[in-house]
């Protein structure tokens, strides 16, 4: 009933927040009035679900077991547990948004150095575009900007580029954070 409920109001709320033409640039402006609607949606919507008692009575390790039976997409694991391994060698500063639609962790990836999307969704993408940002599939993205960094002595990323980087599998993501080292 609960997700029911969620998937037929979130399809509405998705159409509320569409602007009625699509952007030719991003606008950053309407995406976060767009972004308060839809967080919104996801306060109302947990409301709905804490106030149904769905969840009463659960602790810490219920949800720690609920995790360990999660599926996760092919190579996640290895990838999470490569970066942990690396990650004071090399200095990454990586935050990882779930499928979450909150409107701060959607804001953090347009605010990020490089936003990557792992995995299609119909329905952002389907956002994004009418928003005006761009998704570019990551290795020709990558190829794209050496060539423009060759010609002129900037950052090859930028926050707030209003592009967001597209790929099918963690190990592609891995291997752009690693290199050669994602074995």
């Amino acid at each position: 009933m609960l997700s029911n409920q969620y998937m037929e109001e979130h399809e509405q709320c998705i159409q509320k927040l569409l602007p009625p033409e699509e952007a030719k640039s991003v606008d950053y402006d309407q995406l976060y009035k767009g972004l308060e609607v839809l967080s919104e949606f996801e306060r109302q919507a947990n409301s709905r679900v804490i106030d149904s008692g769905v969840l009463r009575g659960m602790n810490l390790d219920d949800i720690r077991k609920a995790g360990e039976r999660l599926i996760l997409q092919d190579g996640c694991r290895n990838f999470f547990k490569k970066i942990g391994e690396t990650r004071e060698k090399v200095n990454l500063d990586i935050h990882i948004l779930s499928y979450c639609w909150c409107a701060e962790l959607i804001r953090s990836a347009f605010s990020s150095d490089v936003g990557i999307v792992v995995g299609s969704s119909t329905t952002l993408q389907r956002v994004g575009k009418q928003f005006g940002v761009s998704f570019v599939p990551l290795l020709p993205g990558l190829v794209e900007k050496q060539r423009r960094l060759w010609k002129q002595e900037a950052s090859i990323f930028k926050a707030r580029s209003g592009v967001l980087h597209t790929v099918s599998s963690w190990s592609e993501v891995q291997a752009f954070i690693l290199g050669n080292d994602s074995s």
